[in-house]
């Protein structure tokens, strides 16, 4: 259905001008009929009535004219009358017709197609359309947070997590890693920063007293220690209580010319590491059931599940915000667009080149579905509505049309009249 638009002022204005003339002509008719009946003397009055008769007889029939186009005069059921109404179909065929061969033509199309840049036709489209097509984007951004089925994503990286970290060799990731250490130098710092640390923790009292207990309890359960990792602790700090003053000690001692010693027990000690971890089984098995326990009891999917919702929430707050990051993107990849639709010789070229090649065949492929639209179009509208489409659009004309029949109804009453009085004075006088 369509929309009935109300006539705007310049077609009311139009339409009162035709009344009004109508109206003039016919009281200046009466006028001067009854002028010319008490002053038969003056030929002007007679001039007169003649140009208003024949105005007010054109304004009339124009008038009569425009009004049996969509309606019948008086409810009289007049052959040809409703004209309009009653051939909707064939105004409907008739356009489709006009249309398909003065614009749906292969010569048509193929002479005029290159009379315009196309990308730039293009590009001044969605220049003109940019706000409606940024917010068509982001409703559509919306639309499709809120019904993706994010169960397929989920179940996907959950899958794809599991057999990743499945694969990964966290043995040779972990020999790797220290044997870099080791090659940078960097577990000397390590150790050092250890030291630091447990000498700010063991210069509390308490701390102090409860490692010596600690030493004590394991040296006594070592036995004597001799070559053992507590009889390395019993040679070192066996009979100090000052244990943070201890850890000073080597501390200082480490940094000085000479921790050199030190730092090859270090270095000696972490490259037993290095092959233990290597050669170990025990390792390997730890690490595996590490592994394992990760993915058993990590809760990947309840992580993943997170991150999307953290992510969903944190599109939508953007979208909506003031100052939306995504909003200024997708505006400056618009721009983007229309300057090389605009300017980018490549891509004028190029859609060009596709534009020459497809649009003529699909324009003429689609001809008969432009023609079946236009025929359905008008054949959906009922009689009506074809009459107050038509009179909404060329109304305006068609009230000039009653304006200009006055005129020359009037001229032409003129011109009848003095071809009567020349007829008399010449033949008859």
């Amino acid at each position: 259905m369509i929309k009935v638009q109300k006539q705007n002022k310049s077609k009311i204005k139009t339409k009162n001008i035709a009344r009004a003339i109508l109206l003039f002509s016919t009281l200046m008719l009466f006028l001067f009929f009854i002028l010319e009946q008490k002053f038969p003397n003056y030929i002007i009055f007679p001039i007169l009535v003649a140009f208003f008769e024949a105005s007010m007889v054109g304004g009339i029939a124009d008038l009569f004219a425009i009004h049996v186009l969509f309606k019948k005069p008086f409810g009289l059921n007049i052959p040809h009358t409703e004209i309009i109404p009653k051939s909707k179909e064939r105004i409907g065929k008739a356009l489709s017709d006009f249309f398909r061969d003065n614009f749906l033509s292969e010569e048509y199309v193929k002479e005029n197609i290159n009379k315009y840049i196309i990308s730039e036709k293009i590009g001044l489209i969605i220049e003109k359309k940019k706000v409606y097509i940024l917010n068509q984007l982001i409703r559509i951004i919306i639309c499709g947070l809120k019904t993706f089925d994010y169960k397929i994503v989920k179940n996907f990286l959950c899958s794809q997590s599991e057999n990743f970290i499945k694969n990964i060799d966290f043995k040779r990731y972990l020999i790797s890693f220290l044997s870099d250490i080791q090659n940078k130098k960097q577990h000397y710092v390590m150790f050092n920063y250890f030291l630091i640390k447990l000498h700010e923790w063991l210069e509390n009292p308490e701390n102090n007293l409860k490692v010596n207990k600690w030493i004590e309890n394991a040296i006594k359960s070592d036995g004597h220690g001799g070559t053992t990792f507590f009889g390395s602790i019993k040679s070192a700090f066996m009979g100090k209580q000052d244990l943070a003053a201890s850890v000073k000690e080597l501390i200082d001692n480490l940094n000085s010319p000479e921790g050199e010693i030190i730092k090859a027990e270090i270095n000696k000690v972490f490259s037993g590491l290095i092959i233990e971890v290597q050669k170990s089984p025990m390792i390997k098995l730890a690490i595996d059931e590490i592994r394992d326990t990760l993915i058993q009891n990590g809760n990947i999917e309840q992580c993943i599940e997170k991150v999307i919702s953290d992510i969903n929430a944190m599109v939508e707050k953007d979208l909506f915000s003031v100052d939306s990051k995504i909003r200024s993107y997708l505006t400056s990849k618009i721009d983007w667009i229309i300057f090389n639709l605009k300017n980018n010789k490549i891509w004028i070229d190029l859609i060009q080149e596709k534009s020459n090649q497809y649009l003529p065949e699909l324009i003429i492929k689609n001809g008969s579905k432009i023609d079946n639209y236009i025929v359905e179009y008008i054949n959906k509208l009922d009689a009506k509505e074809v009459s107050i489409l038509i009179e909404e659009k060329v109304g305006d004309d068609l009230q000039y049309i009653r304006i200009n029949g006055s005129i020359v109804g009037g001229l032409a009453g003129l011109t009848i009249f003095f071809i009567k009085m020349g007829i008399s004075f010449f033949i008859f006088s």
